[in-house]
């Protein structure tokens, strides 16, 4: 699951990555950046559970060392992901799976992802490493990510 969803992520950026006149949109090539440092590794996971109707949805688990402004981002991707390509054209294919996203969410038994840049972890996360596995975590100088200022 957290290949395709890293694919599918991937791709929504490189697709927004290009304006209609054929210009590069720099904010969705910082994301592809972005994208590509968390590698699979960074995407979430989902339990799986049946609605009501008996239809699957997905829970997202909490990536608990990812920065807020990583996760925000990860929501606007998903969100272009479910609607539309680059020119505003509704997505061909099967339509995507349902996460469902909450505060009580359980969290990710995963290890985080080696070599990110510092803005990339919670600082909270960081500080709470020893000396040695935060020399493990290998991580790296910061990154401009954009400012969101984007509602679903």
């Amino acid at each position: 699951m957290e290949l395709q969803l890293w694919r599918d992520r991937r791709q929504v950026c490189v697709d927004m990555s290009e304006n209609p006149n054929g210009t590069k949109n720099k904010a969705w090539l910082i994301l592809l950046r972005m994208i590509d440092d968390l590698t699979m590794n960074g995407m979430s996971s989902d339990e799986s559970d049946l609605d009501d109707d008996k239809r699957p949805i997905y829970r997202v688990r909490k990536r608990s060392w990812r920065a807020k402004v990583i996760t925000e981002w990860m929501i606007v991707i998903d969100d272009f992901m479910n609607t539309t390509d680059s020119s505003g054209h509704i997505r061909a294919g099967n339509p995507p799976r349902k996460r469902v996203r909450s505060n009580d969410a359980p969290v990710s038994r995963r290890d985080p992802t080696v070599g990110c840049p510092k803005n990339y972890y919670r600082n909270e996360f960081l500080k709470n490493l020893n000396n040695r596995a935060l020399k493990e975590l290998k991580v790296a100088k910061e990154q401009s990510i954009p400012t969101i200022k984007y509602q679903s």
